[in-house]
């Protein structure tokens, strides 16, 4: 927490403190920019980076990085086959774990129609 105007702040909401952090963690490119749109790249940024966040929820660090790109937790957050969001929620409680669990449910195209038991699919 921090106080910004007299008013506190959590490094959730703090941009620029959080893209200092990111520096610090060594990810590249880490700007407040970038951080606006992308409740992931902050939720890994809180944990300690990609191979922290990977080995935290049981994957490599590329799945990571793959999440930030896609700007979006897996499908399997979304059906509740894992708890991903939780599980970074609870290594930092600056994370906004409603936030992040609400990325998994954004579709990554256009869908081009559903399957016979309700999923989207791309192809």
């Amino acid at each position: 927490m921090s106080k910004s105007n007299g008013k506190t702040v959590s490094l959730w909401d703090d941009l620029p403190a959080l893209a200092k952090l990111g520096a610090k963690e060594k990810l590249r490119g880490v700007t407040p920019t970038k951080l606006r749109n992308n409740e992931v790249l902050r939720a890994v940024i809180l944990v300690g980076g990609y191979s922290a966040t990977g080995r935290l929820c049981g994957h490599t660090p590329r799945a990571a990085m793959k999440w930030v790109k896609e700007k979006r937790l897996p499908r399997t957050e979304a059906t509740g086959e894992t708890q991903y969001a939780a599980i970074m929620a609870k290594a930092n409680p600056a994370i906004n774990e409603e936030a992040l669990r609400k990325t998994a449910f954004r579709t990554r195209g256009k869908v081009k129609r559903v399957n016979e038991i309700g999923c989207p699919t791309y192809r």
